[in-house]
């Protein structure tokens, strides 16, 4: 009988990005955030770009409520994937918890017309309006996210920026 050594290989960087992204997700999920957090700050630096590890840490910063963190890293997003909306949300929502508020309207004007047209993207510039108390343009971006996405009024009805504005968001 003849004796088969198995010598175990290191793992691809697809392996350790799939172990990484799955555990950061679960603390996340679990409200673990700054295990998810170093997760993700343990993978190697070619993998940090990635748009998995650039969404999720997006997500971990929001958690963490590292509002500073998430603008610089929104910004950088933005400048790789500036198709995608949640970099602007997330900017948006950092400038607006850090009480800057026309910052954060400025993070909506700056935005491509694929992420305008994105009912969350219009559900968060009316909060915007509202809360900058221009309750006319608000309506305008509600009626927007419920034509784009009908799912958002449940979400809209629960923020008590816009309940004024969800009342009627017809009216003028």
């Amino acid at each position: 009988m003849s004796s088969t050594t198995i010598t175990p290989s290191a793992p691809t960087d697809e392996a350790i990005l799939a172990w990484a992204l799955s555990f950061a997700r679960g603390y996340l999920e679990l409200g673990m955030v700054r295990q998810a957090e170093q997760e993700l700050e343990r993978l190697p630096t070619a993998l940090q770009d990635l748009p998995a590890v650039m969404s999720l840490r997006s997500h971990v910063l929001v958690a963490r409520r590292r509002w500073r963190r998430v603008v610089a890293h929104a910004r950088r997003a933005v400048r790789l994937f500036p198709e995608s909306p949640e970099y602007y949300i997330h900017a948006a929502t950092a400038f607006d918890m850090l009480g800057r508020r026309e910052e954060g309207r400025r993070v909506w004007a700056s935005a491509p017309d694929t992420v305008r047209t994105n009912g969350v993207a219009h559900l968060h510039v009316a909060r915007f309006e509202a809360r900058l108390g221009n309750v006319d343009a608000a309506r305008e971006h509600l009626a927007s996210a419920l034509d784009l996405d009908p799912r958002l009024r449940s979400v809209a009805s629960r923020d008590p920026h816009l309940t004024a504005v969800l009342a009627d968001p017809g009216e003028n």
